[in-house]
C-alpha cells in the first residue's frame, strides 16, 4: 500500500513506508502497510495498518509486529535492528515499537493489522518507518511443520516454532503448554520417535538441530513415556556424536540476539554436550524449570535509565536516549562476537579434524 501525500498539515499526515524486512521465503509477512501521525486527538497518536499475508498451513492467531521510526531513511539504514528490538539505544534517531497484535489469519490468508502508539515527545519525529515480523502464534501444531519452521531462514519462523512449545519461557508458561497437549498424544507421540531415531556415524547440523529441539520439547511436554525415553538416551553413548554439532548450535548465541537465533538462546545454559541437554530436559519432565533468559546487551546497560518502556495492553513503546555516548556499545558487542566466532569455529573445526584422524588410525 503506498503512502499517501500530507494532508492537512499540524492535524494527521502519512508517513512513507520502507519495504518490510521479511526473506521472500518467510512463511508469515506483512505487506501492504501505512503510517498515520494524528495529532487530532488529544493526545497525539501513531497508527501503523499493515496486511498480513501467510503460506502456513495452521491458523495463526497472534503476529508479534516491530516497527522502527525515524525522521529520515538515513536514520533506519544505519539502524541495528535487533539490537533496538533488544532495547539497544540509537542516539534518540529511531523510535521502535514491539506488539504482539491478536488476529485470525487463516491458513494461506491475509488479514488486517493495526498497531496503535501514544506519540511520546522523548520519540524521534516520525516521518518514515520499517516493519518487521518477530515472531507468531501457531493455533495447532504438528511435527514436520515445527521442524520445518525450525530449518526456515527467516527467525521469526524459528522463534514461531520454538515459542510454540515454550522452550525458552518460564515454567508457567511450560506448564499450559504440557496441559494443552496432555489430551492431544500424537506430538508427544512424533517428538518420542524422532529422538529415539539412530544417530547417524557423521550427523548433520540440520538433524542435530531436530533432535536438540525435540528433546527440549520432551521436556516441556513431559508424559510417563517421556521419562524412560530421556533416562535411556542420557546412558547412549553414540549420543556423543552430535556434541561438536550441538557445540556449533550453541556459537550461533555468539553471532546473534534472542530474536535471531531463537533455538541457540533456548537450550540450557548449562549445556555444552548432547547429555547435558537431553540431562536438563529430564529434569523439566519430572517438573517444568524456567528457560534460560538473555542477558541484557551491553548497550542495554549503558544506555540505564534513559530508556523507558511503558505496556499498556501488551504494547512495548521504547522511547530511546536523547544523547548518544562516545561510544557505539553495539558495534564494539558485533566485532567483538565476530572474535569470539571465529575462535570457537576455529576450535570446533580443530576437534573434528581430530576426530577424522583418530577415525582413520
Amino acid at each position: 500500500m503506498p503512502p499517501m501525500p500530507q494532508a492537512i498539515a499540524g492535524v494527521w499526515w502519512v508517513l512513507a513506508a520502507a519495504a518490510a524486512a521479511e526473506p521472500v521465503s518467510a512463511r508469515l509477512t506483512l505487506e501492504g502497510q501505512r503510517g498515520v501521525l494524528d495529532l487530532s486527538a488529544a493526545s497525539p497518536q501513531l497508527r501503523f495498518e499493515l496486511l498480513a499475508k501467510s503460506s502456513l498451513p495452521v491458523v495463526v492467531d497472534e503476529v508479534e509486529v516491530g516497527v522502527l521510526f525515524a525522521a529520515d531513511e538515513a536514520a533506519l539504514e544505519k539502524a541495528d535492528p535487533a539490537g533496538l528490538y533488544a532495547g539497544g539505544g540509537a542516539g534518540g534517531q529511531v523510535g521502535v515499537v514491539r506488539q504482539r497484535v491478536s488476529t485470525r489469519l487463516a491458513p494461506a490468508g491475509r488479514a488486517a493489522l493495526a498497531v496503535l502508539v501514544p506519540s511520546a515527545a522523548s520519540t524521534p519525529e516520525p516521518k518514515v518507518f520499517r516493519t518487521h515480523v518477530l515472531g507468531y502464534h501457531l493455533a495447532d501444531l504438528s511435527l514436520p511443520l515445527l521442524l520445518e519452521l525450525l530449518q526456515a531462514p527467516s527467525a521469526a519462523d524459528e522463534r514461531a516454532a520454538v515459542e510454540a512449545l515454550a522452550l525458552a519461557a518460564p515454567a508457567v508458561d511450560k506448564l499450559a503448554v504440557r496441559e494443552r497437549f496432555s489430551l492431544q498424544p500424537q506430538l508427544r507421540l512424533d517428538l518420542l520417535a524422532l529422538v529415539q531415531q539412530p544417530v547417524p556415524m557423521t550427523p548433520i547440523d540440520r538433524e542435530v538441530r531436530a533432535r536438540a529441539f525435540a528433546i527440549a520439547a520432551l521436556g516441556v511436554l513431559g508424559g510417563d513415556a517421556v521419562v524412560p525415553v530421556l533416562q535411556r538416551l542420557l546412558r547412549a553413548p553414540e549420543l556423543a556424536r552430535e556434541d561438536d554439532a550441538f557445540a556449533a548450535l550453541l556459537i550461533d548465541r555468539l553471532s546473534g540476539s534472542a530474536l535471531e537465533r531463537p533455538l541457540a538462546y533456548a537450550m540450557p545454559v548449562t549445556a555444552r554436550r548432547m547429555a547435558d541437554l537431553v540431562a536438563a530436559a529430564l529434569d523439566d519432565a519430572l517438573g517444568p524449570k524456567d528457560g534460560p533468559q538473555p542477558q541484557p546487551s551491553s548497550a542495554v546497560e549503558e544506555a540505564g535509565p534513559s530508556i523507558a518502556a511503558a505496556r499498556p495492553g501488551g504494547l512495548e513503546v521504547v522511547a530511546l536516549p536523547t544523547s548518544g555516548g562516545s561510544r557505539d556499545p553495539a558495534t564494539l558487542g558485533g566485532v567483538g562476537a565476530v572474535v569470539l566466532v571465529c575462535a570457537a569455529l576455529g576450535t570446533l573445526v580443530w576437534r573434528r579434524a581430530r576426530r577424522k584422524r583418530q577415525a582413520a588410525g
